[in-house]
């Protein structure tokens, strides 16, 4: 209980951060009212800062944005019909091999390569602050394809709350992450995963139970935390479990709110970008520990500038 209380409340007061506190309040909400504090505050939202022009995308044209947002709406999960490019990819892989990484210890920076990768956690991050200035990175933020699609989905402007890139690889631990589980990420949101690898059953496969994506759920699993995957499939039934192994380039929007789950990596690795937009901002570890720099951005737009302002500001 101790515990509890110091996650929800008294970390948020000792770092001062009101957003933060937020946050967890809303993971309390949620579980207390099974979704209908997320149903509630989605819909205020939606009036607050309903949806707006974004300005013309080129990733993706229209067309294409509303078959995704469709496929999201029903299953949770989508497919984009285009890839990343092998220079934008080469450009995001030269940065992860050629920057320290972040691993078990957040206060140490670790040189990883291809061939180096150390065992002692599966999982090494990189730090926002310099992810975000990689012109490939800001290539696919700043088009509005993809804010396009999460204002679609949710129905109110979004803001693009996180910017992730990390390498999953064979380790000596578990990763609680590769068990089924959903995300308590605020009352509503959407991620885009970027494959920098080509990803296969046992490089690290995504897997995701189509169709459970709503925040209110069946009773038995209510609480966002481990369950089972016979029990999963059980309920849902198994025909409704997608394995997303596919070539590097590929782009997957889910909504994490379903029942999702990696794979264990046996062998190669992994590497991996992760977008995040949310109708409640959502604090991350750079965030608390060194404070998130925006980068400057010439020619930035002005319909995308209020989405963005965590990571992009006009020059």
């Amino acid at each position: 209980m101790s515990n509890a209380i110091d996650y929800f409340l008294l970390e948020p007061l000792r770092r001062k951060h009101l957003g933060l506190l937020k946050f967890r309040v809303s993971q309390v909400l949620h579980e207390r009212t099974n979704g209908a504090f997320d149903e509630w505050y989605v819909n205020r939202k939606r009036r607050s800062r309903p949806p707006k022009p974004l300005g013309a995308p080129e990733f993706i044209q229209t067309e294409a944005i509303r078959e995704v947002v469709a496929e999201l709406d029903r299953e949770g999960c989508a497919i984009l019909p285009r890839k990343l490019s092998d220079a934008d990819i080469a450009e995001i892989a030269a940065f992860a091999f050629g920057t320290p990484a972040i691993g078990a210890d957040p206060a140490k920076r670790i040189p990883i390569t291809p061939d180096a990768i150390p065992r002692d956690t599966a999982r090494h991050m990189w730090e926002i602050n310099r992810l975000i200035r990689l012109p490939a990175v800001q290539r696919m933020l700043l088009d509005p394809a993809f804010s396009q699609i999460a204002q679609d989905y949710l129905r109110a402007e979004p803001i693009l709350t996180s910017v992730t890139l990390w390498i999953d690889a064979p380790a000596d631990k578990k990763y609680g992450a590769h068990q089924y589980h959903y995300d308590n990420d605020g009352p509503g949101f959407l991620k885009f995963f970027f494959y920098l690898t080509d990803v296969e059953a046992d490089t690290g496969a995504h897997c995701y139970i189509k169709g459970t994506h709503g925040h209110r759920k069946p009773e038995p699993f209510r609480l966002s935390t481990i369950y089972a995957d016979d029990v999963l499939h059980a309920h849902y039934g198994p025909e409704r479990e997608v394995m997303f192994a596919a070539p590097k380039g590929t782009i997957i929007a889910e909504d994490t709110a379903g029942f999702h789950r990696g794979s264990t990596v046996l062998r190669n690795y992994r590497l991996l970008m992760q977008t995040q937009y949310s109708v409640l901002d959502i604090p991350n570890a750079e965030d608390l520990e060194r404070r998130i720099e925006p980068v400057r951005v010439p020619g930035l737009r002005q319909e995308l500038r209020r989405t963005v302002a965590k990571y992009f500001t006009p020059a």
